[in-house]
């Protein structure tokens, strides 16, 4: 039925649908014990056909699409052996859609998390930690040594030409997304202080700041036509967050959520990711007691939960039309 509705849309406005995409993310039980297990799920945009990819009792967290959509990436917390001791650490792993084979991309010391891939560029990108701070690395889709990112941009001064200088004790950059033609990187950085959103050109390492206000701006998100950019926003350090977008220049900054308004707790909004089509969008949302994953559509008009109400889920990932 869902390829037929995709054929019926595709032939009556010449664009895909969403019906033969997928979304991912990380859930666990709701009502839960102490840290309970999180697992990485499966569902159609409607709600339906929900599957469980994991089954670790672990934490596998930050689940992100390939984009042959047939394979995903996702850290995971396991036993490892380094210098010859036992130890938990946290792993970035493909897993396989198909065949449920599994393969470390990164395993280092410290983080492994938020690998973001893109069909335009031979590379990822994550954030690593192995040097003591959270840094953005290109990676290979087939594993191997990370290309240092983060400590080779060149931040562009907010007055007067030229750059800011550099420090690498003050490197915090995280929750990295690229531009559909592979060429930038939006993502998150705390170095100057309240985490702020940056665009970087890949191959000239220069950055730009696109966000100047609030105590905390997080998990940005490039829009597939390439044109805006989600991101999760916290105006002060006691209010909640709402999802924002933004034009990749810093213009039309629009609101698309609003939860402020409940007496005795915060509803937030949080972990935007767009639908392939770049007409609607994924994101979670308390508004329910605990977290679930939402789907809305881009002028704000329509919004349904689409994780089970059993679970609490968090950090969703829509991946590209099949087929």
């Amino acid at each position: 039925m869902h390829n037929i509705s995709e054929d019926i849309l595709k032939e009556l406005t010449g664009e895909s649908g969403l019906f033969t995409s997928r979304i991912i993310m990380t859930c666990w039980k709701y009502p839960y014990k102490t840290a309970p297990p999180k697992e990485i799920y499966m569902v159609d945009p409607d709600g339906r056909n929900l599957v469980q990819l994991t089954s670790d009792k672990s934490l596998s967290t930050t689940p992100s699409w390939m984009q042959d959509g047939k394979n995903i990436t996702y850290s995971q917390y396991e036993w490892l052996n380094r210098g010859g001791m036992r130890t938990r650490g946290v792993v970035l792993k493909k897993h396989d859609l198909q065949t449920g084979r599994r393969q470390n991309i990164s395993s280092k010391e410290g983080m492994n998390s938020g690998a973001t891939w893109n069909a335009n560029s031979a590379k990822g990108v994550g954030t690593l930690s192995f040097t003591g701070r959270p840094e953005l690395y290109l990676l290979s889709k087939e594993g191997g040594e990370p290309e240092p990112l983060s400590r080779n941009i060149q931040w562009k001064r907010l007055l007067g030409d030229g750059f800011q200088s550099s420090m690498t004790s003050l490197l915090f950059d995280v929750e990295p997304s690229w531009a559909p033609d592979g060429k930038k990187i939006v993502f998150s950085s705390a170095r100057t202080g309240h985490p702020m959103i940056y665009v970087v050109d890949i191959n000239s390492k220069i950055a730009n700041q696109l966000t100047f206000a609030g105590q905390y701006n997080a998990s940005p998100a490039w829009s597939p036509r390439g044109d805006k950019i989600l991101f999760a926003a916290q105006r002060t350090g006691e209010g909640n967050f709402d999802v924002y977008m933004i034009d990749p220049d810093g213009n039309n900054l629009t609101r698309m959520t609003a939860g402020e308004g409940r007496p005795g707790r915060r509803l937030n909004s949080e972990n935007p990711s767009w639908a392939p089509t770049g007409r609607h969008f994924a994101f979670a949302n308390n508004e329910e007691g605990h977290y679930g994953i939402y789907v809305m559509t881009i002028d704000s008009t329509q919004k349904t939960k689409i994780s089970p109400p059993d679970k609490e889920c968090f950090t969703p990932s829509w991946g590209p039309i099949e087929g």
